[in-house]
C-alpha cells in the first residue's frame, strides 16, 4: 500500500507540472571589438510575437564601455538601450513578421582596446498547444491500481 501512495504521489506531481514554452533563437553572434566599434546583426522575425534580446560583455581582456544596442525595423528606431549585461536580456514586443536590425556599439577599453560581445535574439513562440490524450488518465489509474493490487497480494503472501 505504501508504494502506491508513493506512486500517486509522483502521477500527481508530474500532472501538476507546468507547460513548456518555446523559443526560435533568430540570431546568435559573438564579435570582437576593436577601440571603438559597431555592427549590424540582421534579424528575420517570422510573426508578430515578443523577441528576447540579450547582448552581453564577454570580459576578454577588458571590460567593454558604452555597450548599446538599438533596435530597428524598416519603419525606424523600435527602442534603445544600454546593454545590461546580466543574464535574461530585455524583451520587445515586434508588431510583425519581417526584417528588424540590432545595432551594436562598444568602446573596448584595457591595454589591448580589444573586447568581445555576444548578441543573441531569441523569439518566444508561444505556449504550445495541448496534446489530447483521452485515453491517458484511464491507462494511468488502470496501471496505478494494477500495481497496487499486486503490491497488497505480495505484502499478504510475505
Amino acid at each position: 500500500m505504501n508504494s502506491l501512495v508513493r506512486i500517486g504521489a509522483l502521477a500527481a506531481c508530474a500532472m501538476a507540472c507546468s507547460t513548456a514554452r518555446a523559443e526560435m533563437i533568430l540570431a546568435a553572434q559573438n564579435s570582437t571589438i576593436r577601440g571603438s566599434q559597431s555592427f549590424v546583426v540582421p534579424i528575420d522575425v517570422p510573426a508578430a510575437g515578443q523577441a528576447r534580446i540579450d547582448v552581453r560583455d564577454l570580459g576578454w581582456t577588458a571590460s567593454l564601455q558604452n555597450l548599446t544596442f538599438t533596435l530597428y525595423s524598416a519603419d525606424g528606431e523600435l527602442a534603445a538601450a544600454a546593454a545590461a549585461g546580466g543574464p535574461g536580456g530585455q524583451y520587445y514586443m515586434l508588431d510583425g513578421a519581417g526584417a528588424y536590425f540590432a545595432f551594436v556599439s562598444a568602446v573596448a577599453g584595457g591595454p589591448y582596446s580589444l573586447g568581445a560581445v555576444s548578441v543573441r535574439v531569441a523569439f518566444d513562440l508561444g505556449t504550445p498547444p495541448p496534446i489530447p490524450l483521452p485515453g491517458a488518465w484511464v491507462l494511468l489509474l488502470s496501471g496505478l491500481s494494477a500495481a497496487g493490487l499486486f503490491a497488497s497480494r505480495r505484502a499478504r503472501a510475505v
